[in-house]
């Protein structure tokens, strides 16, 4: 610390934090506790600075050592969560009716903003400080304002939109004015569920909502699966870290299309934009799409995030219509488990992926009126590794040899290997793999170049194998 400038090294971190007079500094002093006291520095052209642990005495000699004229405000420590939302300079303030400060938060800090409803804004925060290397244990992460019945242009949403306009003005936000390179009207997320217009920039992908907006960097996009459901296509978007709404974490995106639906997709981009876009994203990005939606889609979101994609392997139906899944259910919603060469989805509600290195072993079980031959339906038990258990029920019967077998190919433990001979019924023992027509070989799939991690992180070195069927599809 000397005349006119201010020194600060965090501790434990190398950064040196430097504020001088030619920052343009107008310094305010705030009470901030029992005899303790922080400094609020604002910088032309920079985000306020906050520095704290001050002694409430301290402010004289702080004078004297730079010279600065230091304001004393006033904190309003009474802990109501209500007042005036207004953004000042840099960040984002809350006052009392007094105009005593309740708190401010900095915009270069948020990540994501949009609206929930009509009259809430969700904020969500970088957790993270470079700039000190310092990891902290307590980091904001979300911030929630509700703009309630009565006050000025809330009853037709205009507060909220106008405050998050200009939140969105100063805020770092992800792709922050970029524009979209090309647009999906209306398609239907299952989770979390409602239609959204979808726009791809060149760096994130947005889906506007009538209650809501989702914002979703290509980085965080480790995976796309292509699962066909019978008349539909779901394409989920696995996201590392998963996307946040209040106390909801989203680690899957369930976007469906319609078999019937088709379109086209034109890239409004530059020659060099596509080019570093290419060349960054593996060559995968076309100028156009056209043909069925959930295939435009899928394509346009790989070229553009270079995600790999799975589709499912030689899995089929027991009944032979050719569907790559079983219908079951999980607690009390109903879904669709897709048995892949490396792994099972479970869709819909929650969306579950379980990697086949993860499982520790399966069990049929038949249910408790399934004693008999004339038993219909049977449930089944994926246990994990980690010791969690996935129970997926009400399986058609005919599915029982079929997952038996798929479960023999793919070298899974069955836990209860003796009584799932036996089938369903208990009584007639299966056709074991090999013992018939079945050899129990499986085709090649998209998703053989899948090495399993929880997270969907990168594949190791090698071609995009796993794309070749889909690219074929052309």
């Amino acid at each position: 610390m000397g005349h006119g400038a201010l020194r600060w090294r965090a501790a434990g971190g190398e950064a040196l934090l430097e504020v001088g007079e030619a920052a343009g500094v107008r310094a305010e002093w705030f009470p901030s506790g029992q005899k303790t006291a922080l400094l609020r520095l604002e910088r032309k052209d920079e985000p306020p600075l906050v520095v704290q642990g001050f002694r409430e005495d301290d402010i004289p000699r702080l004078r004297e050592l730079t010279g600065w004229d230091i304001a004393e405000g006033v904190l309003a420590p009474d802990g109501h969560n209500w007042g005036d939302a207004t953004v000042e300079g840099e960040g984002l303030s809350l006052r009392n009716g007094a105009g005593e400060l309740l708190f401010e938060a900095p915009l270069r800090a948020v990540r994501q903003a949009g609206l929930q409803g009509e009259r809430e804004i969700n904020l969500e925060f970088d957790p993270g400080d470079a700039r000190t290397g310092v990891e902290e244990r307590d980091s904001l992460v979300g911030l929630s304002f509700h703009v309630p019945e009565g006050a000025v242009g809330a009853d037709e949403g205009g507060a909220a939109r106008a405050l998050l306009e200009s939140i969105l003005a100063r805020a770092d936000v992800v792709g922050g004015g970029e524009e979209p390179v090309t647009s999906v009207d209306s398609v239907s997320l299952l989770v979390p569920r409602g239609r959204f217009h979808a726009d791809m920039h060149l760096s994130f992908l947005k889906l506007s909502g009538q209650t809501q907006d989702l914002s979703v960097q290509y980085e965080n996009i480790k995976r796309l699966w292509v699962l066909p459901k019978p008349t539909q296509t779901v394409v989920a978007l696995t996201l590392d870290p998963p996307l946040r709404r209040g106390a909801t974490y989203y680690p899957h995106l369930l976007v469906q299309f319609h078999e019937e639906e088709m379109g086209e997709l034109p890239l409004d981009i530059s020659e060099e934009d596509f080019q570093k876009k290419n060349e960054r994203c593996g060559g995968k990005l076309d100028r156009e799409y056209s043909g069925p939606m959930w295939e435009i889609f899928t394509k346009a979101l790989r070229g553009l995030s270079a995600a790999k994609v799975t589709r499912p392997g030689a899995f089929r139906e027991a009944s032979g219509g050719g569907a790559q899944c079983v219908r079951c259910s999980y607690k009390s919603d109903d879904g669709h488990l897709f048995p892949l060469d490396k792994a099972f989805f479970y869709i819909q509600k929650p969306p579950i992926l379980i990697l086949h290195d993860e499982i520790s072993g399966v069990e049929f079980q038949r249910q408790a009126s399934a004693h008999s031959a004339s038993a219909k339906t049977f449930d089944l038990a994926i246990s994990t590794k980690s010791g969690t258990e996935h129970q997926f029920r009400s399986i058609a019967r005919a599915e029982w040899q079929n997952l038996f077998n798929f479960f023999q190919a793919k070298g899974l433990r069955i836990s209860n290997l003796k009584q799932a001979q036996q089938g369903p019924g208990g009584r007639d023992a299966l056709q074991l793999p090999g013992d018939g027509d079945d050899d129990g070989s499986e085709e090649e799939s998209e998703d053989e170049d899948f090495k399993g991690d929880a997270s969907g992180s990168e594949d190791s070195d090698g071609e995009d194998s796993e794309d070749g069927d889909f690219d074929e599809a052309d």
